[in-house]
């Protein structure tokens, strides 16, 4: 499993403590010896470049790459994800996602190798309105059991329109044919929903997986009126139409699901 961070921490917004947080509790508590966790820095700040340093020296499969500028959430990962091998599981998380429940790693790859046609596994925040009740079709789920045999464990799998991309998976057998992730010219944003229509699109299904518990972190004071959160509301609004635009195309087959991510040798 390869594990991209795409991080841009700045005096401004104040994440290099959620960064540190994230990446130790990564690195110490949930991911595997053979697993790589790298932080794509999109250009941050003395405090966050310093914590690289020392988790460099403390764990052998951490690694950073310097973008050296912002290349926004997807071009961030998608530098991490150049790096992976056709077969390796690609993550991508944001720094300020501490997963909690242990067994994650070996749970997505059991899934994946049970379920061939799930192609993106995503943990689930709290503040998700997904559920097989809810009342606007678009939140609502299935959930079901993954194959089951005697002796076997049982997963519950939750089936969904759209799968919050604060952390999540994607089978190598879809990237092939999924490539890497797109944003509609923005930074921020929109990444995740765009996987979901063009991974239903190749005919996969995207899917929870409920019972790992996440908690989602914000820097200590910051409130709506934040700078930072101000900030990624104005992308969000400024790229509505175009991503609206983009994910229409998906699904009526105007826009290819296949993205090259700008590496046009891949």
């Amino acid at each position: 499993m390869l594990v991209a961070l795409p991080i841009m921490d700045t005096e401004q917004n104040g994440r290099s403590v959620l960064t540190e947080r994230v990446l130790e509790n990564l690195l110490a508590n949930v991911v595997r010896d053979t697993d790589r966790v790298i932080a794509a820095d999109n250009g941050s700040c003395a405090e966050t470049l310093h914590i690289y340093e020392i988790l460099c020296r403390k764990y052998k499969n951490f690694s950073v790459i310097y973008n050296g500028k912002n290349l926004g959430i997807a071009g961030g990962a998608n530098v991490a994800w150049r790096t992976a091998t056709p077969d390796e599981i690609v993550v991508k998380m944001d720094n300020d996602c501490v997963i909690l429940t242990p067994g994650w790693p070996e749970l997505v790859d059991y899934v994946f190798s049970k379920d061939s046609n799930i192609g993106i596994l995503g943990l689930k925040r709290k503040d998700c309105a997904e559920s097989p009740t809810a009342p606007e079709p678009s939140y609502k789920s299935t959930l079901s059991y993954i194959s089951h045999k005697p002796g076997e464990r049982w997963i519950v799998i939750e089936e969904v329109n759209h799968a919050m991309g604060t952390c999540y998976a994607f089978n190598p057998q879809m990237r092939k044919k999924f490539g890497y992730l797109s944003q509609p010219g923005s930074v921020y944003g929109f990444d995740d929903s765009l996987a979901a229509a063009r991974a239903h699109k190749l005919g996969y299904k995207v899917c929870f997986l409920p019972q790992i518990e996440i908690d989602h972190i914000d820097p200590p004071g910051q409130k709506s009126n934040d700078p930072y959160v101000q900030w990624k509301l104005l992308q969000a609004g400024q790229y509505m139409n175009a991503f609206y635009n983009m994910q229409q195309g998906i699904k009526n087959g105007t826009i290819s699901p296949y993205f090259d991510g700008g590496f046009p040798n891949d």
